[in-house]
């Protein structure tokens, strides 16, 4: 309770941007104080697509409200997987982010825990923009971050800076200018809404829906404006598929 002075209040994690690289996401989860609990973010498919997405965001919902009862103060949503397993695809993020970020609304649950999405879904501003609007606290774009790994060491990218074509730089610049780009786009999308704060963009679901149903909005962004309908949850998981 932000209103109740204490000491337990100073004790936070205070993120310079929302985007993550695997450094910072890993130091966050060594956090004892957190105790951060990772959620996989997948649907099974083995007896039929039809309910398999609703059902899996069920219980990807139930895990959360479970893990933040049980003292977890940071929820990663990650659909990082060592095997790819064409019977598990991965729920779509914003499906994931937005179901957990509303089933801890109703239960009074939501400003016990924050919310972090590592994804491979996430690379452009608009992605992190949706994602922050709709409760994420954090990205770990892990998969862009690793194309600006490997397009860092690629032979073309190598003979370019070696010819002076384009400037020199190493790994490690070239991520952080890949995060210094998406974040000044944040800027541009924060500033064109008025909004100063990153922290009061996030969750504030200020976005109108296109192509989605009334089952999909209730259930994961609800609130949202949704003037035309759209696709269903068995639609949206075999589009997934």
């Amino acid at each position: 309770n932000i209103l109740e002075l204490g000491p337990e209040n100073a004790s936070q994690v205070i993120l310079s941007n929302p985007v993550l690289n695997e450094g910072a996401l890993e130091e966050l989860m060594k956090d004892q104080y957190l105790k951060p609990k990772v959620l996989s973010t997948y649907f099974d498919i083995r007896k039929g697509v039809e309910g398999s997405l609703q059902k899996a965001l069920y219980y990807l919902c139930e895990a959360a409200d479970d893990a933040v009862r049980s003292g977890s103060q940071l929820l990663v949503l990650s659909d990082r997987s060592d095997r790819l397993e064409p019977t598990r695809p991965s729920i779509p993020i914003m499906l994931a982010v937005g179901a957990v970020h509303q089933h801890l609304i109703q239960n009074g649950l939501r400003m016990s825990a924050s919310i972090v999405a590592d994804t491979a879904q996430c690379f452009s501003t608009h992605h992190f923009a949706c994602l922050v609007g709709y409760g994420a606290s954090a990205v770990c774009p892990y998969l862009a971050l690793e194309t600006c790994r490997q397009w860092r060491l690629s032979n073309k990218t190598v003979a370019f800076m070696r010819n002076g074509k384009i400037p020199t730089v190493t790994i490690e610049q070239a991520q952080k200018n890949y995060t210094k780009a998406v974040n000044a786009g944040l800027l541009k999308i924060l500033s064109k809404m008025g909004i100063s704060l990153l922290s009061s963009y996030c969750g504030a679901q200020i976005f109108e829906i296109y192509g989605l149903g009334q089952d999909v909005v209730d259930l994961a962004f609800t609130g949202s404006v949704s003037k035309i309908s759209g696709l269903t949850f068995d639609e949206l998981a075999r589009e997934t598929l």
